[in-house]
């Protein structure tokens, strides 16, 4: 934005200069994800100042803070504009490469290559998609490029199948335990594990997403996810 002539920007701007850390996020949640005025309240507490600011909106200064991307969930309709965006913030935590990487699943099939363990997954185009389907009895298809659970069906191997989504595609094999027992989150800070959630589908659902019913509940940090997640990290 824009300064006054003393070269300080105006008090009530949102990109003072004094401003360290830039939250990057989208225009369905202007003012932050869900809960996010708790992390701007945490930022002030240690001294911190922090804000929230559309990933594309052009009369944001980037280079005035430390820039966290957060809640810019509408990248995967416009991952080539989001990446080059993300090129050109000057202090990106985390960095342009590692959202190019982590923007298309098929890191999964990278994790597995030097040993990891993932679900088996398959990468597929459209002449490739009806043979990975035959590969598991019941298959998850998802676009190698989406978010918030977009694009994501479960498909019985010979039925009648056209993707809504488009391709490519990962195909994996459908994990049962993820209806009933959930999935796991362990987040690593600084190559520790800090803090571990439990998500839950909602009735009916794999997707573990809370827009789609599902629910997210902090638990102890388990021995074997935390060694896991270290390792992956």
């Amino acid at each position: 934005m824009t300064g006054s002539p003393s070269g300080r920007a105006p008090a009530t701007s949102l990109s003072r200069v004094d401003d360290r850390v830039l939250l990057a996020t989208c225009a369905w949640f202007p003012e932050g994800e869900p809960g996010g005025d708790l992390l701007v309240a945490e930022f002030a507490r240690r001294g911190v100042p922090a804000h929230w600011a559309l990933w594309d909106d052009p009369t944001v200064d980037w280079n005035r803070g430390l820039v966290a991307v957060r809640a810019t969930w509408d990248y995967d309709s416009r991952r080539d504009e989001f990446l080059a965006w993300a090129r050109e913030v000057p202090r990106l935590l985390n960095g342009a490469a590692v959202f190019a990487w982590n923007t298309d699943k098929s890191y999964l099939t990278d994790l597995e290559r030097i040993g990891l363990p993932v679900v088996p997954t398959i990468q597929a185009g459209r002449h490739e998609l009806a043979d990975a389907l035959t590969a598991y009895p019941t298959s998850v298809v998802k676009p190698t490029v989406a978010a918030n659970g977009r694009g994501v069906e479960v498909v019985r191997r010979g039925a009648s199948y056209e993707p809504a989504s488009v391709g490519p595609w990962i195909v994996q094999p459908l994990v049962e335990s993820v209806r009933t027992e959930g999935e796991t989150s362990v987040f690593v800070l600084g190559g520790r594990a800090v803090s571990q959630v439990r998500k839950v589908p909602g009735a009916g659902e794999i997707r573990v997403h809370e827009h789609l019913g599902g629910t997210t509940q902090p638990v102890p940090l388990d021995a074997e996810a935390t060694d896991l997640a270290i390792r992956v990290v």
